[in-house]
């Protein structure tokens, strides 16, 4: 049987994101700059197509995988985020502490994501090669 080639988008999605998100996450008592990490929700999805809703739900992340996102991610601007990353659809949210701060924090497969509170929103990556341990971010 052959799966016609937008039924596979939601795989190769899914395949894409795991194999990327492996590499940003050893961490160590030493990195433990974010506390207080609570996750809010996970796999959930910016397209609302039943199918990719389906393979986002995948799309989990435990606290020391965040706590290593965010370790290992750098900061980048709009312009770059937009022209430079590919936005999967699949996405994990909570908050964090950082430096005293409360901060939203968002995780997109792909290994883009972002820190906001009421006074900045900050654009980050983790580039594949750091976040290869982190399962299905890339």
């Amino acid at each position: 049987m052959r799966i016609p080639p937008i039924r596979l988008l939601p795989l190769l999605t899914t395949a894409i994101a795991s194999i990327s998100l492996i590499a940003c996450a050893t961490n160590t008592a030493s990195e433990q700059k974010y506390t207080n990490i609570q996750i809010a929700n996970q796999g959930l999805s910016v397209d609302r197509d039943p199918l990719v809703q389906s393979t986002c739900e995948d799309f989990q992340l435990t606290e020391s995988q965040i706590q290593s996102f965010f370790n290992r991610a750098k900061t980048i601007s709009e312009q770059e985020l937009h022209h430079g990353y590919d936005l999967l659809p699949c996405y994990s949210e909570g908050t964090l502490t950082y430096q005293t701060q409360e901060f939203h924090w968002l995780i997109r497969a792909g290994g883009t994501g972002e820190l906001t509170n009421s006074n900045k929103k900050t654009n980050v990556v983790c580039p594949e090669k750091e976040s290869g341990d982190i399962q299905g971010l890339h």
